[in-house]
């Protein structure tokens, strides 16, 4: 009985460092696209991009 509760503890544990590093690679994989755009930027000047990209960093930061 106690192996099966050590067992499903460590799932979720698991389970939870598996949604946290998602949530990093998310972050961090936009923050590098946004950061690949910026040179862009200064030619092509589109305010509404990066109000979205605003928006996303907001979003992914709750």
């Amino acid at each position: 009985m106690r192996k099966k509760s050590l067992k499903a503890l460590s799932n979720k544990v698991l389970s939870f460092i598996q949604q946290a590093l998602n949530n990093r690679r998310l972050f961090v994989q936009t923050l590098c696209y946004f950061n690949l755009l910026k040179p862009w930027l200064f030619f092509i000047f589109i305010p509404q991009i990066i109000r979205l990209f605003c928006r996303l960093f907001s979003l992914l930061n709750k």
